[in-house]
């Protein structure tokens, strides 16, 4: 109950006045078809010569009086055509409740999935590496639209709730002592819908956990596909995916049957009850056919809403995993934004200055203590050491992807604390082993889908040129608007390479880092990749880590690393004369 307060709270967090005037205009439809049916028993007694001498002390009085004070004589005619008007009137109210209701699921849908969007994009690195990627996926695709679905038997089990009260509330007004022993009857059958509604909420969980580990699968199976079938391990693979589609399936069986149950034993139980309250009305309490008749109309209405309250209450119940899944989600992500100063940093203009700091691990593992270093302004700096060293970690802290613990980190003379990480990081043009290449077209991917001005095509020629990709553009067939497939898949890798380049230099960036950028191409790719390098040389603040010492044999200063600790630095040449290690890596690479 505390979880569906919760639910119900960001429902009205959302929507506001709208719920509200949704509720209303089912109030309306409700008072309104109550109003339409009520009017059959005047009717009746008018016009029926039977019960005409009964007439002048019962509920005519009510259409007689309205009658009049519209100055409307009573006929059959003008009654008729009243409750025509009263059912037509609640088809207008109608179609604006459905109406109504369609607009703010729009307005709660745009709000649930731009808000998962907002708050992942504010997620630290440091939370997300940590994070489950399937669970990311589903949550925010699969889950988004579950938990919509959720809201929209939430709210429409309160539109039911709503037309329920309404007309139990009439039934009560014609017949108080068989509305009540109906009631009595209906809470008993509760405890059973309960019981279903509890198993329910457990398959409910199951399917959101299995879900979350499928998508996980999937995600891997798109992401390593060329390896899945080049080594035939894609059966095994797919083998593993179907048992967790089977899973899936299994855990919907389950909840397809609980559903199919409370359709089943619904109208039994409920109906069984109102034959019951009739029989003991008629036998023991003497009451007339037809006045129990017409509570009957309006119970047989309330009943109606009662089940599809049921229903939508258990479509409801059914989806609270998803909620339960997406509200957790929603949480972690909120706590796991990442901190930021409010200075905003417009352009780099110095050095990069690492001055004692310390960084460690969640789990305690210390990779850098009082580490001192500095990243010259339009210099390019490179990283040389063993995997382990630290390289990856100390990229991580310069492109604030990572808080150190300790000393100071800073550019333009502002603590990284201080700064506005975003702002830092749009002057940061970043490139990896595996280059990011969308599945979209080459003018998309160099200007991140900026838009076709003459100005911004220009820029993408400057690029494409100071990326040495003219050539590769010109044998395209569509040219800058020729598709790249998922992943780059139809281009080569010093390609997707000199693509990234080409991004990075169309952002207008002032550091570039180049994290182990050519370590999977071919020596002749490598050697025209570095060129492009070279050839960027006093524009930008490069920082390039390597293994191969060929790719870093050109830059202003190469670091050596060694377990966090910086054993010596220097230009090529000088590394190669002092430094016993940098002499021993270039004999092992033959350089």
């Amino acid at each position: 109950m505390i979880k569906n307060g919760r639910y119900f709270r960001h429902f009205l967090s959302v929507l506001r006045h709208r719920f509200f005037v949704g509720l209303g205009l089912s109030l309306f439809v409700g008072v309104l078809d109550g109003i339409g049916l009520a009017m059959f028993l005047p009717l009746l007694e008018l016009f029926d010569p039977d019960r005409q001498e009964s007439a002048a002390g019962s509920s005519v009085e009510f259409i007689q009086t309205l009658f009049s004070y519209v100055s409307v004589d009573v006929s059959l005619g003008s009654v008729l055509l009243f409750i025509l008007f009263v059912f037509l009137l609640k088809g207008l109210f109608k179609y604006a409740e459905g109406y109504y209701a369609m607009k703010i699921q729009i307005r709660f849908i745009l709000h649930i999935r731009k808000l998962g969007i907002e708050r992942l994009s504010r997620y630290s690195f440091s939370s997300f590496v940590h994070a489950d990627s399937g669970r990311i996926q589903n949550t925010l695709s699969g889950e988004a639209g579950r938990v919509i679905n959720a809201y929209t038997h939430f709210f429409t089990a309160i539109q039911n709730g709503v037309m329920v009260a309404i007309y139990v509330a009439l039934a009560f007004a014609f017949n108080s002592q068989f509305s009540l022993l109906v009631l009595v009857g209906g809470v008993l059958t509760n405890f059973v819908f309960r019981l279903i509604y509890k198993k329910s909420k457990e398959q409910s969980a199951l399917l959101t956990n299995r879900l979350h580990r499928y998508y996980g699968l999937l995600m891997q199976s798109v992401h390593y596909f060329k390896y899945l079938k080049a080594t035939g391990s894609i059966t095994t693979f797919r083998e593993k995916l179907n048992e967790s589609v089977d899973g899936i399936e299994d855990a919907n069986r389950r909840l397809g049957i609980l559903k199919a149950l409370l359709m089943a034993v619904r109208e039994p139980l409920i109906f069984g009850i109102i034959i019951v309250v009739i029989y003991l009305q008629i036998v023991y309490f003497g009451q007339p056919i037809s006045l129990i008749l017409m509570s009957l109309v309006f119970f047989y209405r309330a009943l109606s809403f009662m089940m599809l309250l049921q229903s939508s209450w258990n479509g409801y119940i059914s989806l609270s995993g998803s909620l339960t899944n997406m509200y957790t989600f929603l949480d972690e992500l909120e706590q796991g934004k990442e901190s930021d100063g409010g200075v905003d940093i417009e352009k780099v203009e110095s050095d990069i200055e690492f001055d004692e700091v310390g960084f460690s691990y969640a789990g305690g593992k210390t990779i850098f203590e009082e580490l001192n270093l500095r990243f010259a302004y339009r210099k390019t700096t490179a990283i040389v050491g063993e995997s382990g060293s630290g390289k990856t970690t100390l990229i991580n802290l310069l492109a604030g992807l990572l808080r150190h613990s300790a000393g100071k980190l800073s550019v333009n003379g502002i603590s990284y604390d201080e700064i506005n990480k975003r702002s830092l990081q749009s002057r940061i043009g970043y490139i990896t082993q595996e280059p990011v290449v969308f599945d979209d077209t080459l003018y998309n991917n160099v200007t991140f889908w900026a838009a076709k001005t003459p100005e911004n095509l220009a820029r993408f020629e400057y690029v494409i040129q100071k990326a040495a990709l003219t050539e590769f553009l010109n044998d395209l067939p569509q040219r800058e608007d020729t598709q790249l497939g998922n992943n780059g898949l139809l281009i080569s890798g010093g390609q997707r390479q000199r693509l990234s380049i080409a991004r990075e230099l169309f952002r207008d960036i002032d550091i570039l880092i180049m994290d182990e950028a050519t370590s999977a191409l071919d020596s002749e790719t490598e050697r025209a990749i570095q060129q492009n390098i070279v050839a960027l040389h006093g524009s930008y603040t490069i920082v390039i880590v390597a293994h191969r010492l060929s790719t870093v044999k050109d830059a202003d200063t190469i670091v050596l690393l060694k377990d966090g600790q910086v054993t010596d630095m220097g230009d090529f040449d000088a590394l190669r004369e002092r430094s016993a290690s940098f002499r021993r890596m270039i004999e092992l690479q033959e350089l």
